[in-house]
């Protein structure tokens, strides 16, 4: 028989109020990808509760950007502002980049290596400014081809 407890949150914030329902329990938080969890409400109002206590490991998957509430907690902020409401960080927090799909420039560089012929104009996209500076050299020095790191809305005519 499986049993699901159907009340609703604010209901189970009183009964843990009044010590009738256990603390908080540890809890793993996801999102398919890293910006749901930072970005929806349901995974900030998780945050907001869970930020401020000491036994919470917040673990980041992947990259984050900067100016972003992952990169903050990640670069280590005392303190982040999630609903208008600063919430103190004491949980740890943790990162791995080992498990990130992206391309490395190396893997970058190689795949480019497999066309038939260069483009007319390579853009580079994705990534921090720098990052992707770097890039466009390398594929002008590596390879010989135009390229150039599009700016923020910038649109191409092809």
């Amino acid at each position: 028989m499986l049993l699901y407890d159907q009340r609703c949150a604010a209901e189970k914030r009183r009964l843990r109020k009044r010590g009738k329902l256990p603390g908080k329990q540890a809890a793993l938080l996801r999102g398919s990808k890293v910006s749901d969890l930072l970005g929806e409400e349901q995974g900030l109002r998780h945050l907001r509760h869970r930020l401020a206590d000491e036994r919470t490991t917040v673990l980041f998957v992947g990259y984050q950007a900067a100016g972003t509430r992952g990169r903050l907690l990640r670069d280590g902020a005392a303190r982040v502002r999630i609903f208008g409401e600063e919430v103190p960080v004491r949980a740890t927090i943790m990162a791995t980049d080992a498990l990130s799909a992206h391309a490395d420039q190396g893997e970058i560089i190689r795949w480019l290596r497999g066309f038939t012929r260069p483009p007319a104009m390579t853009y580079c996209v994705h990534g921090e400014p720098a990052a992707a500076a770097a890039l466009r050299a390398v594929i002008e020095q590596h390879l010989g081809w135009r390229c150039a790191v599009a700016a923020d809305l910038q649109q191409i005519e092809l």
